[in-house]
């Protein structure tokens, strides 16, 4: 089971992600309040090839395979 979580329930907002040094606290708390957690199951897929990119996801637990052409080409995980 994969869960994908808030970035503030994640405790990944600040140093530990590089994307995020760049906020401000204010920033940080706007784009934490507009974030929800989901659960996806094992093999379920979060998106596809081809699909227009209008989410962000954070891997809280669990780890993530990323397929290109069908054809896995990297591993992620939490953090």
């Amino acid at each position: 089971m994969t869960f994908i979580a808030p970035v503030a329930q994640a405790g990944v907002i600040g140093t530990e992600v590089a994307l995020m040094q760049a906020l401000d606290d204010f920033e940080i708390n706007t784009l934490a309040d507009s974030l929800e957690s989901r659960v996806f199951k094992k093999d379920e897929p979060i998106v596809s090839q081809g699909d227009v990119g209008n989410d962000f996801f954070i891997i809280e637990k669990g780890n993530v395979t990323c397929f290109k052409d069908n054809v896995p080409v990297l591993n992620l995980g939490s953090g």
